[in-house]
């Protein structure tokens, strides 16, 4: 041998989870953190000879923590990080030095004035403000207005099933599921002068937000539909409206294959391949 391993580590990084937990009548909680698990030195013999004896495999470490955390959903995230690498230097005591970073993306309650909306979550700032006019040259400009951005999540109301299948679909049916993206809406606007834009624009965002959280749906296109449809309900100075929604692609964690009781839903997070769905509902006559 000509040379030795002098310095190495490995780990995971981009583990994304996603929480959501109901304990009791009027009583939820999400969370959202990103993990990076890193173990260093006392393996140079997996590295030099091929002995994996002491190499715990990354992927136990996305199971990991998104186990543990149904332990630690109402801790702080130092406790959560101090728990994961007792977890890790444990399980892999060979390793001469575990480290665990965290992030956690705020959530909270979306609300309407003061008034809180059931089982509807989302970051904050919510959303950016985006506008755009046309103009053909005769008449007067068409003018959009909306909200790019809102990263939001809906706890109940949404089932899923009666759905085309082909050969390849692995797809479950789900009576009641977790609806967790971003939203874009963008609102075409009638008879409204310059100096009601905003007043509008800001009526037409709090009926969204309120129609998403108000409304049961038998997938995400159709809850996208109504949503559209409350908007021209109850705005009447609005034409039409397009909402287009993305998600990424989620995996439900099971804690009770690893002896664990679960509290709450905890979904693994994968930034692609992303769910994209887009639809544009218009004012009839």
């Amino acid at each position: 041998m000509t040379g030795r391993v002098k310095d190495h580590s490995y780990g995971r990084s981009g583990i994304r989870i996603f929480a959501a937990v109901t304990d009791g009548p009027g009583r939820e909680l999400t969370r959202e953190i990103s993990a990076t698990v890193r173990l260093s030195g006392g393996l140079g013999a997996v590295f030099e000879s091929g002995d994996n004896s002491d190499l715990l495999p990354t992927s136990s470490m996305d199971v990991a923590v998104s186990t543990l955390f149904q332990e630690f959903m109402d801790a702080s995230l130092e406790a959560f990080a101090e728990a994961l690498v007792r977890h890790f230097a444990s399980s892999c005591p060979a390793s001469l030095c575990c480290e665990v970073n965290l992030a956690e993306n705020r959530w909270g309650q979306l609300t309407v004035g003061s008034k809180a909306l059931p089982h509807l979550f989302g970051t904050s700032p919510s959303a950016a403000l985006v506008a755009h006019a046309r103009s053909n040259g005769a008449g007067n400009p068409v003018v959009w207005g909306g909200r790019r951005g809102l990263e939001f999540c809906k706890t109940t109301g949404t089932s899923f099933g009666g759905f085309l299948r082909d050969r390849f679909t692995e797809a479950m049916e789900s009576p009641d599921r977790l609806v967790r993206g971003q939203l874009e809406v963008l609102w075409e606007y009638g008879d409204v002068a310059g100096s009601t834009y905003e007043k509008t624009g800001d009526q037409v965002f709090e009926c969204v937000t309120e129609a998403l959280a108000a409304s049961s749906a038998n997938s995400v296109q159709n809850l996208l539909y109504k949503t559209g449809e409350a908007v021209l309900d109850d705005c009447p100075a609005i034409g039409s409206v397009r909402l287009a929604y993305r998600s990424p692609d989620v995996t439900v964690t099971d804690p009770t294959r690893f002896g664990s009781t679960p509290r709450g839903r905890v979904l693994s997070v994968s930034p692609s391949p992303a769910h994209d769905l887009a639809v544009l509902v218009q004012r009839e006559g």
